[in-house]
């Protein structure tokens, strides 16, 4: 019988051998049938099935083994793999524990046990199995290398280094070794050694895609843009259709900002892969970039036939047709997404307090603050839950549109802004007494400034500030431009002259932006606006600098605490005008800006350029469309009422949605007037300047007034009459005619504003007195050293409020 019974045995494992699996079954079964406690045949049959997936079938073999010898070591792995395969988590360590147990030396159960552990996450202790692993047999490089993937998990990427290295000097033909290496020190910013890892990479193996790819990603991002192509290029030839390599060499054309070749290689991408959701969302992305909204919104529909469950792209769409002033149409979107996750709150705050762009009275505008006001109050209780990764993708509309309400703002931006701090408790300080606030800067180191600016903000920032940077005392302070790196090589740079201005790439992932921020040690932070998208809005929340402050950039408090000051001016602000803020007020002398002179390129022309008769007396409103208040629409009828010559222009939104909804409040508002008012395509800067100067007065809006604007105006000499209100967002042109010694063109309220602008567009001698009067006295607001002066004295108390 034995002898029949370990020859069936042996059949048995010859078939095993050579994974003829039912024969193999059937004999070891046979084996069982004979002896149903044959070890053996047990433990094999586990491991069988084990081998064709089927786990249940497995962990009930090798337990029947398992109870025969609870001793065995090996029985006891094998069956917390079957139960590791099987989902049985606890189950699989309890086994594992048991074989360890069994046989303290069992080198693969602590390697498995290390592997489930960092399944779970819990990944000092996988950490710590491989360590035992290694001091079994000091020549394993899996558990090597498995203690560096975990490492560089952890972002520990020099020691993660380490362990890649140790494991390479046991077995030096390991090139993914290489790779993980590069990438290491890339994420370090050790670009040469990087460089020379993913290259000794590629020369163990030609073909290593993976490489080329990692390797083209350093040189995207270090704006070698041409030798990053060049490798994608090298790659391309090796695997035509490589789908990373493709997209690599994308995302080099969208940083040269080659929209239109970034989208025809994902046209390929899409044709290669048809089926890829992300690829289409991409694409999508991309088409918003060059303004093609129709082709976006289609784009972005194709990932969602792919993927019905894809919520980027229900929230592309939403965002588009919410820029769009299409509120009824983003929240179709909007809800779809909650129906997909009824679970995220912030998004349900948002379409709570949604409201429309272009508001069609007074009425309306109080009848949605105070929406805002209940819903907020409604989610104080309890706040609002997000994580870092839904920063980013968070809409900020309603407080983005607050301050072209003409409403007191503080109390409700304040409100807004606590709703998250819960998620930030751990960043956050609330500086009542900033002398606590320790510097990051030895006493013997430059304090280091930052001005932090968000992507798509660049323009108007450096048109306001690039005076101020060009003129900072030198050696004093060190001073860094914290901004997407590609845009700031292509719209900040180029107008630097300072050469002490250093510069930070903004990852336009928050939590990387964070980190970067974070360890670049600034002692002050500047931020150029908060609140005018996602990510200038949480950033402040992380305290990312002892001192935090803002400006001119948005023309209102942040409503957050973790903004220490925000610099104004004593003409900006009015009596009491403190109460305005949560931040620490503080006043310079002058405007806050060193505004260089407009100034065109090109001789001016006529009006009939612009089809505009010289008959007609031309007021020009430039302002942005939502700074048109509905309670300025009085002002434009009784204009046009008054002056029969009269045409009162806009430039149209780059949105045509937009100017469609304020020209159908405009022809219910001033209907007997409306074939007056004429909305312009929007043009160069050049034409701009040149209509600018064509125009009889620049009408500035009430409650928001202008501020470029004013000084575009002021530097070809045609006046701009205001009324000013109490808050800063409505007192710019006012304060520049302040410093001009100039009241001629301020308004004390709607009536009075209304005959200055009547006055000034049809009394020509009248006209040219005043214009030559803002001739004579504008350059007071231009090119002020004394502004910069006042900045570097904004500094210095700032900063004197830390120590070391």
């Amino acid at each position: 019988m034995k002898h029949t019974v370990e020859n069936i045995f042996y059949q048995a494992q010859e078939s095993h051998k050579v994974n003829y699996f039912i024969k193999a079954e059937k004999l070891y079964k046979d084996v069982l049938e004979i002896d149903k406690n044959h070890f053996n045949s047990l433990s094999f049959l586990g491991i069988l099935y084990g081998q064709q997936d089927k786990y249940q079938d497995a962990i009930l073999y090798l337990k029947k083994a398992y109870e025969l010898n609870k001793k065995n070591a090996v029985i006891c792995n094998n069956l917390a793999e079957a139960y590791r395969r099987n989902g049985e988590i606890n189950n699989a360590i309890k086994y594992l524990t048991k074989a360890i147990d069994n046989n303290p030396r069992f080198e693969q159960a602590f390697f498995n046990l290390g592997g489930i552990l960092s399944e779970k996450k819990d990944y000092k202790k996988a950490i710590d199995n491989y360590y035992k692993v290694i001091h079994i047999n000091p020549k394993n490089t899996k558990a090597y290398n498995n203690i560096g993937n975990l490492l560089f998990i952890k972002e520990d990427y020099l020691e993660a280094i380490n362990y890649y290295n140790t494991s390479l000097k046991i077995d030096n033909n390991q090139l993914e070794n290489y790779n993980r290496i590069g990438l290491s020190f890339a994420l370090l910013n050790k670009v040469e050694q990087s460089i020379h890892y993913y290259q000794e990479s590629i020369n163990l193996n030609p073909k290593f895609m993976e490489a080329y790819n990692n390797f083209g990603s350093l040189m995207n991002k270090i704006g070698n843009y041409q030798e990053a192509i060049n490798i994608y290029l090298t790659a391309l030839k090796i695997d035509p259709i490589n789908l990373d390599s493709l997209k690599g060499l994308a995302n080099v054309k969208v940083n040269q900002f080659l929209i239109g070749e970034a989208l025809d290689i994902y046209d390929k991408i899409t044709h290669i892969a048809p089926n890829l959701t992300e690829s289409f969302y991409i694409m999508g992305s991309l088409f918003l970039k060059v303004g093609d909204y129709e082709k976006a919104i289609e784009t972005f529909e194709k990932a969602i036939n792919i993927d019905p469950s894809f919520t980027p792209a229900f929230q592309s769409i939403a965002i588009l047709l919410e820029k769009q002033g299409k509120i009824e149409e983003a929240l179709l979107y909007y809800e779809k997404i909650l129906k997909l996750k009824p679970e995220d709150q912030s998004l349900a705050f948002h379409v709570e307090t949604i409201t429309p762009t272009i508001f069609k009275s007074s009425e309306e505008i109080n009848f949605y603050r105070s929406k805002i006001e209940n819903v907020i109050e409604k989610y104080s209780k309890k706040g609002i839950n997000i994580n870092l990764d839904e920063c980013s993708n968070f809409t900020i509309q309603s407080f983005y549109m607050m301050p072209y309400h003409g409403r007191f703002d503080r109390e409700l931006r304040e409100k807004y802004v606590k709703l998250f701090q819960n998620n930030f408790d751990q960043y956050h300080y609330e500086n009542k007494n900033l002398i606590s606030n320790p510097s990051n800067s030895s006493s013997n180191e430059k304090k280091h400034i930052g001005f932090l600016i968000s992507a798509g903000h660049e323009s108007i920032f450096i048109k306001s500030v690039l005076g101020i940077l060009n003129n900072l005392k030198k050696g004093q302070y060190k001073y860094t431009i914290i901004s997407e790196k590609s845009r700031c090589e292509k719209i900040i740079k180029p107008d630097i002259l300072n050469n002490e201005i250093e510069y930070l790439d903004l990852p336009t992932n928050i939590k990387d932006a964070i980190k970067v921020v974070k360890e670049a040690k600034f002692d002050l932070l500047n931020f150029w606006e908060v609140g005018t998208d996602s990510f200038n809005f949480f950033l402040p929340y992380f305290k990312l600098a002892p001192i935090q402050s803002l400006s001119w950039g948005w023309p209102l408090t942040s409503g957050n605490k973790a903004i220490d000051y925000y610099i104004s001016s004593d003409h900006l602000e009015s009596e009491g005008s403190e109460k305005h803020y949560v931040e620490e007020l503080f006043k310079i002398k002058y405007l806050p800006t060193y505004y260089y002179t407009p100034k065109s390129k090109y001789d001016f022309k006529k009006r009939d350029f612009f089809e505009l008769s010289d008959e007609n007396n031309i007021y020009f409103c430039s302002q942005t469309l939502l700074k048109v208040h509905p309670d300025f629409d009085y002002a434009i009828k009784k204009i046009l009422e008054r002056d029969k010559f009269g045409v009162v222009l806009f430039l149209k939104d780059k949105q045509e949605s937009i100017s469609n909804l304020l020209i159908e409040r405009l022809k219910n508002t001033c209907s007997d007037v409306f074939l007056r008012i004429k909305f312009v395509e929007r043009m160069s800067f050049d034409d701009y300047l040149n209509l600018v100067a064509l125009s009889d007065v620049m009408i500035d809006t009430f409650y928001y007034t202008g501020a470029n604007t004013t000084y575009d105006a002021f530097s070809v000499g045609v006046p701009v009459v205001t009324l000013p209100d109490k808050y800063h967002r409505s007192r710019h042109t006012y304060a520049a005619y302040q410093e001009m010694e100039m009241q001629d063109c301020i308004a004390k309220d709607v009536d009075d504003y209304i005959e200055k602008v009547i006055e000034l567009g049809t009394n020509k001698k009248y006209h040219q007195e005043i214009s030559k009067k803002i001739v004579e006295k504008c350059d007071v607001v231009f090119e002020n050293i004394g502004v910069v002066h006042e900045y570097e004295r904004f500094f210095e108390y700032a900063l004197s409020k830390t120590k070391s």
